[in-house]
């Protein structure tokens, strides 16, 4: 039986709209949703961190702002100020209640890249903090700031492993560098137990991570349903 709830994930780049039958059925690009699926729904719950809806004809939707306060969001304890992304708050809640909660983890790194690179620590004192990186297409997309310098896509990159020979596999290398060395210096420093990966370009952070890692490619959608699971018991 279809769940009455519709989450939205309204990103820097995409907006994806999950619906719940006992768990999350579907992930559908926004412009997918239709007013079927819109008649349905009695509940929508929103991660919100892009642009705001131009129109927008479903049920009153509620973000996760509202439902936090200041050092907490339902069961999970935030050590950071009000100026988190929505997206991290979903994902780090779906982190705390099947990882921390559950005992399957004292210490966890939430990793979600996407137009940004975020890096979390969750542990048993709840969201820690975590820090923001520039994602592995706005880097490369930076290099189109030099006059003669190419702009080069992710999905063309092949992994560098020798000194770079022209300048394609020079940005590619570099990008390589720096963001493995980005992974190696906060795992070190902050000594998780585990890697949770996901976002749109996890696909290319895989090659970075040690084997054992948990792929979790719609966790702010998983967090959103989890928020809506708690607030209805």
């Amino acid at each position: 039986m279809m769940e009455p709830l519709l989450t939205i994930n309204n990103g820097n780049t995409n907006i994806t709209a999950g619906t719940y039958t006992e768990g999350l059925d579907k992930v559908l690009d926004f412009k997918e949703l239709t007013n079927e699926i819109k008649s349905k729904t009695t509940h929508v719950l929103i991660a919100n961190v892009g642009p705001d809806f131009e129109k927008w004809n479903g049920p009153k939707f509620t973000s996760i702002s509202e439902l936090r306060n200041d050092n907490a969001l339902l069961e999970m304890p935030i050590n950071y100020s009000k100026s988190i992304g929505e997206d991290r708050l979903a994902g780090a809640y779906w982190v705390y209640k099947n990882w921390i909660q559950t005992k399957k983890a004292n210490r966890v790194m939430l990793i979600d890249a996407g137009t940004f690179t975020t890096l979390d620590l969750i542990t048993n004192d709840g969201f820690e903090g975590g820090h923001i990186f520039p994602g592995t297409d706005t880097l490369l997309k930076s290099f189109s700031n030099g006059t003669k310098l190419p702009r080069l896509r992710v999905k063309e990159m092949n992994q560098i492993n020798t000194i770079p020979k022209d300048t394609e596999e020079a940005i590619y290398g570099s990008i390589q560098l720096a963001e493995k060395g980005m992974i190696e210096k906060w795992w070190d420093k902050f000594r998780p137990e585990i890697i949770i990966l996901s976002g749109g370009l996890s696909f290319w952070y895989e090659k970075y991570l040690p084997k054992e890692i948990i792929k979790e490619p719609n966790l702010v959608h998983l967090g959103l349903h989890q928020l809506y699971k708690d607030l209805s018991h």
